[in-house]
């Protein structure tokens, strides 16, 4: 089966007829991804299929008895983790009673807002300047299909093109639409604009001007020759893990490159649903399409390209409009049940024109650092602010339900749980965090200023170079409810754990500021904090734990088997053993201290780091669903590293002095 008009697949099925003379059986019956034939303890999966699409490929097992008990194990240990955060006799419950002893000092916020202006440039012609604002966006609301299969609104398209070729959402003060009309429509014009970002030095060299971080179409050929072309071959030929940053780099500009290219020739989409065959693509229609069916398409593209022609002379997009109606009217008509609901369509370039999780980032990040930072201060000092910190939060609670909605909305849009892509599993590790915050703010006004800060990070590192923000069908083996109960419950813990990692941070940075004068409300402040980390390592680890359980069921669901050693299995397992261990270091007295669980807390994030990103980008495996561009270790992973080591050391200096003192 495929997506609707494309060759993409969305799903592989095998029609079969079960026959069991001695139970009398005979009946047909598919089976598909997450979608098994069990019979007599006989398990039947969708295993793959010959690449001519001839013959089908099953897989089969014998299980009569041991999924059932199985589960029931699973059953049991989940009810045992929940048990422990309702009982009154638990360690979670216990952390809640030693926090309500302590004294929590509410701090003083100061609240302040950045601007920034709308960057205008005088390179871009008058005529790439003329393309109306207002035309474009009637433009952007056509919809087309993408070479994926996917139909989206053009203006959908447009952000992604924009995004992919400079990683911003407007260029020179023009909308995504207008660039995407002028490059489709005026390409000799924008063949001459630089648009397409270049990060390396020796690659931007190479095409004319170092240090330069856009260039035009153009600079990448003389004549007929591709400069960078050998470069690019020699870069694929070699393996992931062997490409340095200059292959990297190389790569994704070839992919900027060609993708400038599609939408010149108008091949990256296509807007004319024909009622039997498919879509056509746009220029295509213009230049090569002679069937006396595709002749009214032909006709139709001709005339609108000339209707820009003059208004781009004239001024006036009258005409325009009345020939991009006529596609519209097309596309209603031959559409049929291809075409998104105007509803879908409005919702979706609602979510592009807002961008909400790139906003949220400065947001979460400005007001997090300016509340923990006057906390310390106000901890210092002794003194309690709360209408200020009421502010905050509420600011706070602001974003988190713009998020939640924005979430909402990429769900309805996707028609699948955001958290199936590198991009949507941050935002969602993002949602989470801010929400685990909201869970401790009423004990802590500086747990909450830890989780702004986390997830603003968060929300930061999503939109990085090597993250695809594009909404894109589900592979086959996604299909399934499991998708959103184990990844949400999965991904969900990290926000838990980085909470616990931050503030285990925080408590390191206090263990260095104390003095004399301090010493009574910080160390208060230090055990305070730490009952809060180490409530969130426990849920968060309980979490995790649950999810790896759901992950083997969904696992035996698709593939028969629960476990495969698969390297995200395997450091997930790593990731619940280092937690396990972390909270239990009070049993053991030679790490029984505050300090030692608050940097163990801080160490052990490097576990989830490496679940995360390390098996998406350096390792492969099933699960690659995830995974984004390979990219070289950041500098600031380094950076990171000894900046912790270091406040580590100071921290373990001072905590020595402090129990010497008492």
């Amino acid at each position: 089966q495929r997506y609707k008009g494309s060759n993409s697949p969305s799903s592989y099925a095998s029609e079969v007829t079960l026959i069991d003379e001695e139970q009398g059986v005979k009946e047909d019956f598919n089976i598909y991804m997450n979608h098994i034939l069990q019979h007599r303890g006989y398990r039947f999966y969708q295993s793959s299929y010959d690449m001519d699409e001839m013959g089908t490929v099953l897989s089969v097992n014998h299980d009569y008895w041991g999924s059932a008990i199985t589960y029931f194990g699973y059953f049991i240990m989940i009810v045992g983790m929940a048990w422990v955060l309702v009982s009154r006799n638990s360690r979670y419950i216990n952390l809640s009673q030693k926090i309500d002893k302590l004294k929590a000092v509410v701090a003083f916020v100061v609240l302040f807002s950045i601007g920034s202006g709308d960057l205008r440039a005088s390179e871009l012609t008058d005529k790439i300047n003329s393309f109306d604002l207002a035309h474009a966006n009637k433009f952007g609301k056509l919809q087309a299909q993408t070479s994926n299969g996917m139909i989206k609104p053009i203006n959908t398209v447009a952000h992604e093109v924009l995004n992919k070729l400079t990683r911003a959402d407007t260029f020179y003060g023009l909308h995504a639409n207008q660039v995407f009309l002028g490059m489709l429509t005026r390409p000799d014009l924008w063949q001459k604009i630089k648009i397409i970002r270049v990060s390396h030095p020796a690659l931007q060299k190479k095409l004319g001007k170092k240090g330069q971080k856009l260039f035009p179409f153009e600079s990448f050929f003389r004549g007929s020759k591709y400069l960078i072309g050998e470069d690019v071959s020699k870069a694929m030929q070699k393996a992931p893990k062997d490409r340095d940053k200059y292959d990297k780099d190389l790569i994704a500009v070839d992919e900027r490159v060609n993708i400038t290219y599609l939408v010149y020739t108008g091949a990256l989409l296509k807007i004319f649903p024909f009622d039997d065959d498919g879509w056509r693509d746009t220029l295509s229609a213009v230049n090569s399409i002679d069937t006396t069916k595709s002749m009214p398409i032909k006709e139709m593209a001709t005339q609108y390209f000339i209707s820009i022609d003059e208004a781009l002379s004239s001024k006036d997009w009258s005409k325009a409009d009345a020939k991009l109606e006529v596609i519209n009217e097309y596309q209603q008509k031959h559409g049929k049940d291809l075409l998104l609901s105007q509803k879908r369509v409005d919702l979706e370039i609602m979510y592009f024109e807002y961008n909400i999780f790139e906003r949220l980032f400065g947001y979460y990040l400005v007001i997090g650092l300016v509340l923990l930072f006057i906390q310390i201060g106000g901890i210092i000092k002794g003194a309690e602010y709360n209408l200020p910190t009421k502010i905050a939060m509420g600011l706070l609670g602001v974003g988190f339900v713009a998020q939640t909605a924005w979430l909402i909305l990429r769900w309805y849009i996707s028609g699948h749980a955001p958290w199936s892509d590198g991009y949507e599993s941050m935002i969602y590790i993002s949602w989470a965090t801010i929400f685990a915050g909201f869970i401790y703010a009423n004990k802590s006004a500086i747990a909450m200023s830890a989780t702004a800060i986390l997830s603003g990070i968060i929300l930061f590192v999503a939109h990085l170079s090597w993250m695809d923000p594009q909404i894109t069908n589900l592979l086959p083996v996604l299909k399934s409810y499991w998708l959103t109960i184990h990844v949400a419950v999965i991904t969900a813990s990290y926000g838990f754990l980085g909470l616990g990692a931050l503030i285990g941070f925080i408590n390191l940075i206090f263990y260095i500021i104390v003095s004399k004068a301090n010493s009574a409300n910080l160390m208060t402040k230090i055990k305070e904090l730490t009952y809060i980390n180490e409530k969130a390592l426990i849920v968060g680890l309980i979490l995790l734990t649950i999810g790896n359980f759901l992950g083997g069921v969904w696992a035996n669901e698709s593939w028969g088997r629960y476990w495969g050693w698969d390297p995200k299995e395997t450091w997930a397992l790593v990731t619940i053993l280092v937690y396990s261990f972390i909270t239990h270091l009070r049993f053991i007295p030679a790490l029984s201290s505050i300090y030692a669980f608050n940097l163990a807390s801080v160490v052990g994030f490097s576990s989830v780091i490496m679940t995360y990103f390390g098996v998406n980008f350096y390792l492969s495996g099933l699960h690659s669903y995830a995974k984004g561009d390979p990219m070289p270790i950041p500098d600031f992973v380094y950076i990171t590293i000894v900046i912790v080591a270091i406040v580590a050391v100071v921290a373990k200096i001072k905590s020595d002095i402090l129990k010497n003192n008492a």
